[in-house]
């Protein structure tokens, strides 16, 4: 008899849900309100004086000048390959599905979620709105990597993404590129998207009961 799987389905859903809820709320909050935008753009400020002023001040343009998008597609490919050796073909989808939609609804959210302008001169400090597509980038190749990987890569995959995930979201608010709500954005427009991918190419799908639950798919 097969063993269902409701329970991951379940948090899969609620996670997507949450993640794009709590995406729409940064940028009703952090965006559309002058005191949001405010913070926002104080926080920015702050992180780049601090990181200027300091020995590491070249690290954020070093680390965001890896992410192109010859590096984004190879690591496209990484991921696909990984989750293909580890999982099989739906792992696989499901890694490569993070990675392309999380790059690609980055750009469509950055023309549909315009910036305001609410306070005076805030377009002095640019006018970029959210998502960021670089964290956007190094989110997605990051939690296609986990989705790929599913129970051979616990633990250290989930490491790794939040590892760079951050570095590359303090990069893009210490070069002042981004607002952290870009940012956190980002991070949230990722887990969402991996969370629709695991469900969509069938990772969620009821396991036969003997068999592993992230079994290679025939």
């Amino acid at each position: 008899m097969p063993r269902t799987s409701t329970g991951r389905l379940g948090v899969a859903v609620t996670t997507a849900a949450l993640s794009g809820a709590a995406l729409l709320a940064t940028y009703a909050v952090a965006v559309r309100t002058a005191g949001g935008q405010a913070w926002d753009t104080a926080v920015m400020l702050r992180l780049g004086s601090l990181t200027q002023s300091s020995r590491w001040a070249e690290l954020p343009g070093e680390v965001l000048g890896l992410v192109s998008p010859v590096t984004v597609l190879l690591g496209g490919v990484a991921v696909v390959l990984l989750g293909l050796a580890a999982g099989g073909l739906r792992a696989a989808a499901a890694g490569g599905l993070t990675v392309l939609g999380t790059v690609l609804g980055a750009q469509v959210l950055k023309a549909v979620l315009v910036r305001p302008e609410l306070l005076d001169g805030a377009s002095a400090y640019g006018s970029n709105s959210l998502p960021s597509g670089h964290t956007a980038a190094v989110a997605g190749l990051a939690a296609g990597l986990v989705v790929a990987l599913g129970l051979h890569g616990r633990g250290w995959a989930w490491l790794l993404a939040a590892g760079v995930t951050g570095l590359a979201g303090l990069s893009t608010v210490a070069l002042q590129w981004h607002r952290p709500s870009d940012v956190v954005a980002s991070t949230l427009l990722a887990v969402g998207v991996a969370a629709t991918a695991w469900v969509a190419s069938g990772l969620a799908r009821p396991a036969v009961r003997g068999r592993a639950p992230y079994a290679r798919a025939a």
